[in-house]
């Protein structure tokens, strides 16, 4: 049900002699009660729960919850429909960065994309693959569902587009989710990541944050494995990010193959890289509305 993850998933360093706890806390939820902990390791900086649910304990966790699948009524609202706009156009935009738009028919994985609604609207010009282990149907009947562990899944053909839009967090291996997606992306195509951006609940507040979110990344930790799974990162920077209703601070990358090996990093981070990206003032602002929000 629950193990202990013995080695750090960026830099492999044995989190029993070189990792420290920045937060404890109680999991009971569901049925399912343990201690968890989230640990930083000291070489590379990255920082992540070290209690593991094994496979058959997250499919009973994520099936009986649904604390983030939102209301008809708040799906028909001005703020829930501006903002999947907004997030729709940071897929599109990445595409023409990447000088992809003048392609005529892309391939597109859309990997933990729920029902596809930041994805929904390439169908037409894209042909759009929805990677999700939900039961429930695409939002658009010409998207192809793959109901499968992404990170276990067989493809026939390569992506131009692959995008992680909140997934990196919610797994125990960034290492294995992105060494699939360079594996399965063409030669010129690029892979789209969106990751939240939560140092501060564990660094200053001593705490366990959302149960689903097992990793917590940097900009350098985030750089690090792209670099490590082969990615050259294009573009990569803190910003202003949008889910459901909700205004957030995010890490957004964009990547592509690394073909001349240039990437190469021995993974080892300081506290100067560590506190540079946790003292960004747009960053707290975010970070503490919100949690003015949850309070009120």
């Amino acid at each position: 049900m629950i193990d202990y993850i013995e080695n750090c998933d960026l830099c492999g360093s044995r989190v029993a002699d070189n990792s420290i706890v920045l937060a404890k806390g109680l999991f009971n939820q569901y049925g399912i009660k343990s201690n968890l902990h989230i640990v930083m390791c000291r070489r590379c900086k990255y920082i992540f729960q070290h209690e593991r649910f094994d496979s058959e304990t997250l499919q009973l966790l994520y099936k009986q919850d649904n604390g983030f699948d939102p209301s008809p009524d708040l799906k028909r609202s001005v703020v829930f429909l501006r903002n999947k706009q907004r997030r729709q156009q940071v897929i599109t935009s990445a595409i023409e960065f990447a000088g992809l738009s003048h392609e005529k028919r892309l391939n597109v994985l859309d990997v933990g994309g729920g029902i596809g609604e930041i994805t929904e609207h390439l169908v037409g010009r894209c042909k759009v693959y929805l990677a999700d282990v939900n039961d429930s149907a695409p939002i658009n009947s010409e998207m192809v569902k793959i109901n499968e562990i992404f990170d276990e899944m067989e493809f026939a053909e390569n992506f131009n587009v692959i995008v992680m839009n909140h997934v990196l967090e919610h797994t125990f291996s960034p290492t294995n989710f992105l060494i699939k997606a360079q594996c399965i992306l063409a030669d010129q195509g690029i892979v789209i990541i969106e990751v939240p951006f939560e140092l501060y609940t564990p660094v200053l507040f001593k705490r366990v944050g959302d149960w689903r979110h097992v990793a917590y990344f940097s900009i350098n930790v985030l750089r690090n494995f792209l670099r490590k799974t082969g990615f050259e990162p294009l573009n990569l920077k803190l910003t202003t990010g949008y889910y459901h209703t909700r205004r957030l601070t995010v890490i957004r990358a964009i990547a592509r193959k690394d073909r001349n090996g240039s990437s190469f990093c021995d993974y080892k981070s300081n506290y100067f890289d560590f506190l540079r990206d946790g003292l960004n003032i747009g960053a707290l602002t975010h970070y503490f509305l919100t949690q003015l929000r949850k309070l009120s």
